[in-house]
């Protein structure tokens, strides 16, 4: 990528493989040595992250976000390095209670992108899937998708009887489950799709 502006042209290289990593590799170009701000967007999705210039970690005041970009002011030399670091944990996103349709449900997101659970994976009847409160999630490629995966285990509820109604409480079963990119559901087999999904 090449930047011109009125104090010197430079190129800069920027290595990631966002949004699926978010590990962030930013190296200067430089016809000479100049004083500029460099502004690295920090998505609204992030809770937190880290930078560093030349290895070094910054902190405090030089942390600071305007309008939601972090503004890197110094004197940049040829071959400068900023490195950006995303953490992307697995993150239960909730709908204001006013939307009816998804009271009690939860999506699950990782960085920017939503994930959701197909038939596929995870069987018929979606809606019968209950995330406990704390699920351990993992992540893993998937060879075929080629993009990472959620794994994690949750509840199926299972009916004895085949009665539409009955005062006998539906069991809970443990189900290991899998949800994918939203984006990527219907690209293998026709069945059901949920994004929101029951939560105790």
């Amino acid at each position: 990528m090449s930047v011109f502006n009125k104090i010197t042209d430079f190129i800069k290289c920027q290595k990631t493989e966002y949004p699926w990593d978010g590990r962030v590799q930013i190296v200067l170009a430089l016809d000479q040595q100049a004083d500029f701000s460099l502004h690295i967007r920090i998505p609204s999705w992030c809770r937190d992250f880290e930078v560093k210039v030349n290895g070094r970690i910054m902190r405090g005041t030089n942390r600071k976000l305007r309008r939601g970009y972090l503004v890197l002011a110094r004197t940049w030399q040829d071959g400068d390095e900023v490195v950006l670091e995303l953490p992307m944990p697995v993150e239960r996103v909730y709908a204001n209670p006013n939307v009816r349709e998804t009271v009690g449900l939860v999506a699950l997101q990782r960085g920017p992108v939503v994930y959701c659970l197909e038939e596929v994976d995870n069987g018929p009847n979606l809606p019968a899937i209950i995330l406990p409160d704390y699920p351990a999630f993992r992540i893993e490629r998937d060879p075929k998708l080629h993009v990472p995966v959620i794994v994690g285990q949750a509840y199926r509820l299972e009916q004895s009887g085949g009665d539409l109604y009955t005062l006998e409480e539906p069991r809970k079963i443990s189900a290991e489950i899998k949800a994918v990119p939203y984006y990527i559901w219907d690209n293998r087999k026709s069945g059901e799709m949920l994004v929101w999904i029951k939560s105790f």
